[in-house]
Parts: structure tokens; C-alpha cells; sequence
């Protein structure tokens, strides 16, 4: 199964979000409303919004990491000019092993050469 964990190294740093979002709503008292659109004043505000958002994050040290129970096995085939008269032997041995593994691995193929 897959789960998503979600950390950060210093949670105490989300705190910073409540006086950004005062600062936030202040500024938009600094625009001028006659120059823009209201929907040019929206993505204005949503830019900010997304910036101070995101260095909020990176303070707070967040991270995310995907967690699986599948085992991944890379099968290396040897596909030069020295292997060619082995080349069924192998393929046959990388089947074998394929059909041992059971359904929790993923194999996967990468003949090179």
C-alpha cells in the first residue's frame, strides 16, 4: 500500500502564515483599485498569496515522501556482440526469475549494449 508522509522541521515556522496573511490583506489597501481589474487584482493577489505560501514552507522545512510496501528489482541484460550466442540463455534466466518473484515486486528490464 502507498502512504504519503508529511513532515516538517520546524512546525513552529507555520505560525509566520497569520501575520503574512495581515500584511497580505494590508497591501492590497497599497494598490491602487482604478489601475487594475478586478481580475487582474485577483491574480495579483494570488501570486502573493502563492509566494508567501511558499517560503513559509521551505522555512517550516517540509517534506514529503511516498511510502510503499513493493520491492523493485532491475533485471541488467546484457545485449552486446560478446553475448549474442547466450542471448536465449539469458532471456530464459530473466524469465525464470521474473516468475519467482512474487506479486509485491516490480522487475524491471534494462538491456543495454
Amino acid at each position: 500500500m502507498n502512504s504519503i508522509d508529511i513532515r516538517f522541521e520546524a512546525p513552529f515556522a507555520l505560525l509566520t502564515l497569520i501575520p503574512a496573511a495581515v500584511l497580505l490583506i494590508l497591501s492590497l489597501r497599497r494598490i491602487p483599485t482604478a489601475q487594475l481589474s478586478k481580475k487582474a487584482r485577483n491574480i495579483h493577489l494570488g501570486l502573493r498569496f502563492t509566494a508567501i505560501l511558499c517560503a513559509v514552507l521551505m522555512l517550516s522545512g517540509l517534506s514529503v515522501s511516498s511510502v510503499n510496501n513493493k520491492t523493485v528489482m532491475a533485471l541488467l541484460l546484457d545485449a552486446s556482440d560478446s553475448t549474442a550466442g547466450r542471448r536465449e540463455e539469458l532471456l530464459r534466466a530473466a524469465e525464470t526469475i521474473e516468475a519467482a518473484a512474487d506479486r509485491n515486486t516490480q522487475i524491471v528490464r534494462i538491456a543495454f549494449g
